[in-house]
């Protein structure tokens, strides 16, 4: 009941978010989200030794994000290129402080792509003229396949994903 209720509380979030139709209040948002997101992926990912710079990484995995407040998707690209050069900077810069310095820097640079990137891709849909429309429609799109991935897999999937991982996924999910 209590991930129901979550549930239900994001949604009206994220609708009441789409419905304000702010580009700061959107872009804001999704900054503090996508930091949020950073800070769990690079504690999840690192290592005891790699603690020293996760504020930096988080920092500069956020840059195009900042960048996205231009509306301009050059320069969030240009963002992104930055942020993928500063990256391999400070791994270079503390090399010999980390323990795996070739693992931090692949974690780092997906973490970069993964959130930060494509998070400020978000905020370049909101900057689209009817951009909240887009957004609740990629939303209901995804909300729509990931729910049908859930009901065939729980009434009709034999074959498991990958237990070990998930044990409730299937392959007909």
């Amino acid at each position: 009941m209590k991930r129901i209720l979550t549930g239900l509380l994001l949604i009206a979030g994220w609708l009441a978010l789409l419905y304000i139709n702010s580009f700061f209040l959107f872009w804001l948002v999704i900054l503090l989200v996508s930091g949020i997101g950073l800070l769990e992926f690079f504690t999840i990912t690192g290592s005891d030794k790699d603690k020293s710079i996760r504020p930096l990484l988080i920092a500069v995995s956020l840059l195009p994000l900042f960048f996205s407040f231009s509306q301009q998707p050059l320069i969030t690209y240009s963002g992104f290129f930055a942020a993928f050069t500063l990256n391999a900077l400070l791994v270079i810069f503390f090399f010999s402080a980390l323990k795996t310095p070739f693992d931090t820097f692949v974690k780092t640079i997906f973490g970069l792509t993964y959130i930060g990137f494509a998070s400020a891709h978000l905020n370049l849909l909101m900057a689209l003229d009817n951009g909240a429309a887009w957004l609740l429609v990629s939303t209901t799109i995804t909300a729509a396949s990931d729910s049908g991935a859930y009901f065939i897999g729980k009434n009709f999937g034999k074959k498991k994903l990958c237990p070990s991982l998930s044990p409730g996924k299937t392959i007909e999910g």
